[in-house]
């Protein structure tokens, strides 16, 4: 059974939020990382960075597995068939949608310079290498 008292802290907490309008109330002004000049510059941007997420991924499970790739023969298998696995999970999708939305120069540069997979995530979440 709720008390009387809790009753009237509810409806004063009530009355209290539904008097204040979230449109009139200032928010604090967030600085915009600039984006790119265009649309199809970041789409440019975004398939350069799957190839090369594709590669960094695909030469981490390759050392991980002591899986050697000395010839260009070999790292294209590695590249092609961890290119198609990823595509056939649907993370290929889901890393353009998200990248469409979220790329910009800063984390595109900093993502592109990145040799392991830790270090693109957190480039590609935050624009900083870590």
């Amino acid at each position: 059974m709720i008390r009387p008292v809790m009753l009237v802290v509810l409806a004063a907490l009530l009355t209290a939020c539904a008097a204040s309008n979230p449109s009139t109330t200032e928010q604090p002004k967030q600085a915009r990382e600039p984006g790119f000049a265009s649309d199809s510059l970041r789409d440019e941007a975004c398939l350069a960075l799957r190839d090369h997420a594709v590669v960094v991924f695909a030469d981490e499970w390759a050392g991980e597995h002591g899986v050697s790739v000395a010839t260009p023969e070999e790292h294209e298998a590695l590249y092609s068939g961890f290119n198609e696995a990823m595509r056939e999970k649907g993370t290929l999708g889901r890393f353009a949608a998200h990248c469409t939305i979220t790329l910009t120069p800063k984390r595109y540069e900093c993502a592109m310079s990145s040799h392991t997979s830790d270090r693109l995530v957190k480039c590609m979440t935050d624009g900083t290498p870590g």
